[in-house]
Formats: structure tokens, sequence, C-alpha cells
């Protein structure tokens, strides 16, 4: 299940940077999707989305299964019912030849139990905010697709390093993720 959903995240992340070329202020023809997307419970079907937030941009299905409804810069993954939601930051974008070394040390410096809030001030705008349960499980990917940072109860709780798609170390310890 976790390779699933990181397979779904990774695509979800590169398909958004790909089929997505606004900024963040011309996301969406509605500007409150920053504040309804990531409070839509669990477990919603795709109507019922649809119904709160209108017609979707784009309707794709991910790899591996699910089906995924794209509003501005946000996606909504079903697998069968709503169970992430994935807004994607362009400004965080790292491009392949930037060197990693120094996004490395200051994820690496970050402390457990910092909120989302420091994380971002002290290392920047994520390049993705994934939600499973709006505050209580979230993650940020930095590095394109480098570093996610696992987040419980707003908290930092864990930091994984991805090389290749695949983790390769992990940081701290998850708690009820």
């Amino acid at each position: 299940m976790k390779v699933l959903v990181v397979a779904i995240s990774v695509l979800v992340l590169i398909s958004s940077m790909l089929a997505c070329g606004q900024n963040d202020t011309q996301a969406a023809d509605r500007p409150d999707l920053d504040q309804v997307v990531p409070r839509l419970p669990s477990g919603l079907s795709i109507a019922e989305v649809e119904e709160r937030l209108g017609e979707p941009q784009r309707q794709y299905e991910p790899e591996g299964s699910g089906i995924a409804l794209t509003y501005g810069v946000w996606d909504v993954v079903f697998h069968p019912s709503l169970y992430l939601r994935t807004r994607l930051y362009l400004a965080g974008y790292w491009p392949a030849n930037r060197p990693v070394a120094p996004l490395d040390r200051k994820v690496r410096a970050l402390k457990l139990g910092i909120s989302r809030r420091t994380v971002e001030q002290d290392i920047g705008k994520p390049e993705a905010w994934e939600i499973l349960i709006f505050g209580s499980k979230e993650r940020l990917w930095y590095g394109n697709g480098r570093w996610k940072l696992h987040l419980v109860d707003r908290r930092l709780s864990e930091k994984v390093l991805y090389k290749g798609g695949s983790p390769v170390a992990r940081i701290g310890m998850l708690q009820g993720y």
C-alpha cells in the first residue's frame, strides 16, 4: 500500500508540474480552493467532490489505479473514494541541474516536532503538499521528489530521503501514520 501511495504521489506531482503551466496566483477560477480542498473529508465520492468544487479541469488515471481530478494547482485522488489531496507549488520546483547538497543540509537541520509553517520559513515553499487527513496526516515534498517530510498533528515527525524514486534514509519516527 505504501508503494502504491508513493507511486501515485510522485506521478501526481510530476504530471501536475508538466500539465499545469500556471503560477500560484493563476491557480483556478475559484480563489477559495486553498481553503476548501484541504478540508474535504476523506471518503467522499467523485460525485460529491464535483458537487462541492464543480467540474474539474481534467480527469485522469494515475499509474497503478484510481482516478484523479485536477482543480487548478490541486489534484484530488480517489481509490475508490477520496483519500489524497495534493497541492502543487510551482515556485518550489527544483530544477534538475540545481545542486541538492544545500537542500540536504537544510532538511537534515530541521528539528522533529516543528510546525509546517516553521518548515516553510526555514527551507521555503514545498513543491507539493499532500493531505491524507487535514492537520493530522500530511506530507511536504522538496527537491523534485528528493525529500518527503511527514507531518502528524501539524508537526514534523519524519524526513525521508529518496534517490531514484526509492527511499534510502529515514530520519525520525512515524507516529500513527
